[in-house]
Order: C-alpha cells, then sequence, then structure tokens
C-alpha cells in the first residue's frame, strides 16, 4: 500500500455567541472569547474545520481572521470550513436529521448534518460536521443511523472524515460510536493507528468553562472512513474559548 493525502483536521464546537447568561458569567463571545477562539484556531493550523455551534458573529469572525484563503458552507452553527489553497470544493449538501423537537420548514441547526465534497490534488474525499440531540441516547443512536446512511448513499462511506458534536461519550451497543463503528466508520479512539498517538487522550471533550478533567468522556468525535488513516490526534483544551475542548487530528490515505 502507498501513502497518499494528508489532512490535518480541526473538530470545534465553538460555543454560540449570545447565550443567556454568559456575558454575566464572563464568556462572551465579543469581549473575551473571541481573541482566545482564533488565536487557537490560527495556531492548530487545520486545513479543514468541521464547526458546531458556529453562530452568526463566529462565522464572520472566524472568516475575517483566517482570511480570503478560507470558504466555508453553508451560513449555518453547523459548518465545514477548508483552505481553498489545499481543497477545492467539488459539491455539498446539507441533511436534517430525525429529531423529537424537528419542525418542518425551520432552521434547525443543531440536528443537522453538512457534507462536502473535495479534490485535493486529484484525490476524492468528503469532509461532514454535525451536532445531535443533547441528553437523549435514544435520538442520537437514530441521528447516527440516518448520518452513515446519509453519508453511505452519497458513496462517501470510504472517504469521508466526519466531525461532530454527539453529545454522547458512549461505545457500548446501540451507541452512536457502535452504530458508527457497524457502519464502518471509525471514531478516533477505536482506530488503533491512532490510539497511542493522541496528546491528552483522558482529557474529556466537554470542559464547562473549568479545568479539564481527564476522565476519558468525549462527546465530541471525529470518524473516518476505511480509506484513512489517522496518525496524530489531540484533545485540545480551549482554556476560556469554549465550554468545549477540540479535537485536531492529522491522518492520511492508504492506496
Amino acid at each position: 500500500m502507498t501513502a497518499g493525502l494528508r489532512v490535518r483536521t480541526l473538530t470545534a464546537n465553538f460555543r454560540s455567541a449570545g447565550v443567556s447568561g454568559d456575558l454575566e458569567a464572563g464568556h462572551d463571545w465579543e469581549t473575551v472569547r473571541k481573541p482566545l477562539a482564533l488565536n487557537l484556531v490560527r495556531g492548530i493550523g487545520p486545513s479543514i474545520i468541521f464547526a458546531q455551534e458556529c453562530s452568526a458573529a463566529i462565522r464572520e469572525d472566524l472568516a475575517a481572521a483566517l482570511g480570503s484563503n478560507w470558504s466555508h458552507e453553508p451560513e449555518t452553527n453547523v459548518s465545514v470550513w477548508w483552505n481553498n489553497q489545499a481543497h477545492t470544493l467539488t459539491d455539498w449538501d446539507r441533511y436534517q436529521l430525525p429529531s423529537p423537537d424537528t419542525v418542518p420548514g425551520t432552521d434547525n441547526d443543531i440536528r443537522r448534518l453538512v457534507l462536502a465534497k473535495f479534490d485535493t490534488g486529484g484525490t476524492e474525499w468528503w469532509g461532514a460536521s454535525s451536532h445531535f440531540t443533547p441528553r437523549d441516547a435514544y435520538w442520537q443512536g437514530k441521528q447516527m443511523m440516518a448520518a452513515c446512511d446519509y453519508i453511505r448513499a452519497a458513496g462517501a462511506q470510504r472517504r469521508v472524515i466526519f466531525g461532530g458534536d454527539f453529545n454522547a461519550g458512549s461505545t457500548t451497543s446501540g451507541s452512536p460510536r457502535s452504530i458508527a463503528r457497524a457502519a464502518g466508520l471509525y471514531d478516533l479512539r477505536g482506530k488503533g493507528p491512532a490510539l497511542g498517538r493522541i496528546q491528552n487522550v483522558k482529557m474529556n471533550s466537554y470542559n464547562g468553562w473549568k479545568p479539564p478533567v481527564y476522565d476519558g468522556w468525549w462527546i465530541d468525535d471525529v470518524l473516518t472512513g476505511e480509506d484513512w488513516v489517522p496518525y496524530f490526534g489531540r484533545m485540545h483544551h480551549t482554556d476560556g474559548a469554549s465550554d468545549h475542548n477540540w479535537i485536531v487530528m492529522s491522518a492520511i490515505t492508504l492506496s
């Protein structure tokens, strides 16, 4: 087998701007979190970002900070961002996942899957971002099944990287990760070559604005199809930029 495409990704729940109580608690986007988050993104240096809770004010500031070499789709809180000097977008779509509170005709960002198709140096691959229902294992499972079915129908299953806030930390039967694994999409810790190369692997992905806890409970994750081999990962403490820690992953295709 020969090495092919290399991609460095960031999976990031930004925590929407303007959430009630954040200003009073010292977590305002404009006055506190913006410089922290933008400096963190610059320091990580991804070429792809899978974003959740990337609200309008955050999208505007992130786009300005990244500059004209970057693009994103769509203009919603769940989005995929890419460096257009490294990757060429050839197609994209979004799919509303099943949910207990999905109302037809509304912009229900938290239950959406965004799937983008890229060409990078002649190699075709896909990137996906999503945000699942919190505190509801049944619907999280339904949403992962629907996401995997949609990715498979698009022909993206083997060459997809799927970063999301799945709001679930379990790997037990019926959980989003076990459903994804059965469908050929493997979470970062569930793919052997990456396991020994994940920094801060025990750090929880949700921090709740507090110092890191090291219980290994990831409610956020990045999944890869069979053609991707992750060779580096890091749970990156956001230190006040968000109430979630962020996941950095580098992966390579093998052919």
